[in-house]
């Protein structure tokens, strides 16, 4: 429901809640928000070696391009 996401984002500190004054947006975004897929890749132990893995396979190809060329 809209009050337990409301409740989750107080308690990331996205937003706070005054009593009786109704509920706003923190200042201090910068410092609490995550990026979302950010918190999905790295729940994953394998993440780190994916990337890895990714990076070789990008960093070969574009060596070899840059030789040919």
């Amino acid at each position: 429901s809209l009050r337990e996401e409301i409740l989750k984002l107080i308690a990331r500190c996205i937003l706070y809640s005054r009593h009786g004054g109704g509920t706003y947006v923190s200042d201090q975004l910068g410092s609490s928000f995550a990026d979302p897929l950010h918190d999905l890749l790295s729940a994953h132990v394998e993440f780190l070696y994916d990337q890895l893995e990714f990076r070789d396979a990008l960093e070969s190809l574009s060596a070899y391009y840059a030789a040919h060329r």
